[in-house]
């Protein structure tokens, strides 16, 4: 007669129970890794929305490479950030701006004031944009994201 071991229903609870207990933690973990993964998406679009306005007019900025080409102009009672550039011989000036809840941009011939600020090409959603020049060779940008968050950025006048 052969030797058979008995099984206990206790051994099989036990089992099932482990077995509860892992799916438990798994399910758990992943609620917990969603939840701080939208959290963490959230906070990066958030931030998004307000360096992307810097980094733009830093970076147009930072393409120029003449003295005094960067300064701040008023046209119809709107503060731009205007910089002058030569395009195949010729002097144009490329105005940044904020216009009805969005930062534009406009590439004008120097001395050119026929257009409106509605013409400007469309760039981010923002609420206002407002420039200081410090007189030692830096602006200050003051932005405010649609969400109506503001932030600070400095930027350089010198190449």
């Amino acid at each position: 007669m052969k030797y058979r071991p008995q099984r206990h229903s206790v051994d099989i609870l036990f089992i099932l129970l482990l077995f509860a207990g892992f799916l438990l933690t798994a399910v758990l973990l992943v609620t917990m890794s969603t939840r701080e993964y939208r959290n963490i998406v959230g906070t990066m679009q958030e931030n998004s929305s307000l360096r992307t306005p810097h980094a733009y007019l830093m970076q147009a900025a930072h393409q120029n490479k003449d003295i005094d080409a960067i300064y701040i102009e008023e046209i119809d009672g709107v503060s731009t950030l205007a910089i002058r550039r030569e395009i195949s011989g010729r002097p144009y000036v490329m105005r940044i701006y904020a216009y009805k809840d969005s930062l534009r941009e406009m590439l004008t011939p120097e001395g050119n004031y026929d257009f409106t600020l509605a013409a400007g090409t469309v760039i981010l959603p923002i609420r206002s944009m407002e420039l200081e020049d410090t007189g030692n060779g830096a602006l200050i940008a003051k932005i405010t994201d649609e969400t109506g968050r503001t932030d600070h950025c400095v930027i350089s006048t010198d190449p």
